[in-house]
C-alpha cells in the first residue's frame, strides 16, 4: 500500500540553539505535568521555569513540533498566573510550520495580558508574522528579517494526486493571502509593497536590517537592552512619519 502525507512548511534555514547548563542545588523532585511521574526537571524545563519567573518566553529555532506546544502552554500559564503586566517573547527563529505559526499568532492575540515581542537574532519566514501579533514589536540592534512565500512539500499516491494537489494549492494560496493581510494591516504598507518584499525574499533572499524593518513599520523600536532590568535605553524610535509608503 502506498501511503501519502502532506507537510506545509515555511522554507527556512535550519538553526541549532545550544542551551547553557545551569547547575542548581535547590532543584527538587516534582510531579511531571507530562508523564505524571516524579523526577527532576531537565535543563530545558528548568530554564523555562527560570525565565518564566520574569515573564520571559523563548521562541528559538524552527517553529515546529513539541516546541510549539510548550510555547503555547507557557503563554497561557503566564497569562493566568504571572503577576507582571507584560509577557516578553524573545524571538530568534528561521521560521517553520505555517499552521503552527498561526496557532501562536492567534493565541497571542487572544490573551488578556500584553505580549511584547523582542527580536534577538533572525526573524524569518513565519516569525515576522508572529511578531505582528505582539502589542509592541522591539528589536535588538543586529537582528535581521526575511519575508518570502510559503513553500510546500507533498507526497501523494498515484490515485489521488490531482485532487490532493488542488486542495493543497487552494489552502496554500489562502494562507499566503492571510500572511499578506496580517503584514499589511500592522505595517500600514500598501499590499503591493508587502508582495514585493515577499517576492524579493524568494528571488534574491533579500534580508531586511533593523533599520529597514523600522522604516517598513515591521517593528516599533530598537533597543540595546530589553526591560527585564528596569532601564531600557532606546537608541532608535519610530516617529509618526517614519514609515514611508512606497508604491
Amino acid at each position: 500500500m502506498i501511503s501519502s502525507s502532506r507537510v506545509l512548511t515555511e522554507q527556512a534555514d535550519y538553526a541549532i540553539v545550544a542551551l547553557p547548563v545551569v547547575p542548581c542545588k535547590e532543584r527538587k523532585f516534582r510531579m511531571c505535568e507530562n508523564c505524571g511521574e516524579s523526577h527532576k526537571p531537565n535543563i530545558q524545563e528548568s530554564l523555562r521555569e527560570d525565565y518564566a519567573k520574569n515573564g520571559v518566553i523563548l521562541l528559538f529555532g524552527k517553529i515546529e513540533g513539541e516546541k510549539v506546544g510548550f510555547l503555547r502552554h507557557w503563554l497561557m500559564r503566564l497569562a493566568l498566573s504571572y503577576s507582571g503586566s507584560e509577557i516578553k517573547l524573545i524571538i530568534d527563529s528561521p521560521g517553520g510550520s505555517v499552521l503552527d505559526g498561526f496557532k501562536i499568532f492567534d493565541l497571542i492575540r487572544s490573551l488578556p495580558k500584553k505580549v511584547i515581542g523582542i527580536v534577538n537574532g533572525q526573524c524569518n519566514s513565519m516569525a515576522p508574522v508572529i511578531l505582528q501579533a505582539c502589542a509592541e514589536r522591539i528589536s535588538l540592534p543586529h537582528s535581521t528579517f526575511l519575508l518570502h512565500n510559503i513553500s510546500q512539500e507533498t507526497r501523494y499516491s498515484l490515485f489521488d494526486a490531482k485532487a490532493r494537489f488542488d486542495s493543497d494549492y487552494k489552502m496554500t494560496r489562502e494562507f499566503q493571502e492571510q500572511i499578506v493581510e496580517i503584514l499589511q494591516k500592522r505595517s500600514n504598507l500598501p499590499r503591493e509593497k508587502i508582495v514585493e518584499l515577499i517576492t524579493r525574499g524568494d528571488e534574491v533572499h533579500e534580508v531586511q536590517t533593523v533599520k529597514d524593518a523600522l522604516e517598513l513599520n515591521l517593528i516599533d523600536r530598537v533597543v540595546e537592552q530589553f526591560e527585564i532590568l528596569p532601564a531600557v535605553k532606546i537608541i532608535t524610535q519610530k516617529s509618526s512619519n517614519a514609515v514611508r509608503k512606497k508604491k
